[in-house]
């Protein structure tokens, strides 16, 4: 609430933007939303503030797709249950065919212009690494 006198502008996250606040940013112009939802800023207050409140619509589609694809391959690949069957200390770490797999990785990747680490390893590194990892 110390900042808020001399702010002009705010680029509101998903926070409540109440009326105390706006009263509060005295210089404040103009409230902008990522996203499509404004229903955490309080309009009216808003309005008779004289604060312009816009919505940044789809400047973050790529992110949300992004981590729709990774919740939706999270979920299909049991992820979260493997997550935790890993913290337990219950896993095992297979090296046979891991370069294989690391370039079957990086193929799905591409499309999502993403690369994995493993595939800048050549296979003699990638063995000893899995080594390490597995003593």
């Amino acid at each position: 609430m110390q900042l808020l006198p001399d702010c002009v502008g705010f680029l509101a996250g998903v926070e409540p933007v109440t009326e105390k606040v706006l009263e509060a940013a005295q210089a404040l112009r103009v409230i902008s939303r990522n996203g499509t939802g404004v229903d955490n800023v309080d309009l009216g207050a808003a309005k008779r503030l004289n604060i312009k409140v816009c919505r940044a619509e789809g400047a973050n589609a790529r992110g949300v797709a992004e981590l729709t694809m990774a919740l939706i391959l999270g979920l299909t690949r049991g992820i979260c249950y493997g997550d935790a069957q890993l913290r337990q200390g219950d896993w095992v770490y297979q090296s046979e065919g891991c370069t294989t797999k690391s370039r079957n990785l990086a193929a799905r990747l591409q499309p999502a212009s993403l690369r994995s680490s493993l595939d800048y390893l050549p296979p003699a590194e990638l063995a000893k690494k899995a080594a390490e990892i597995k003593a």
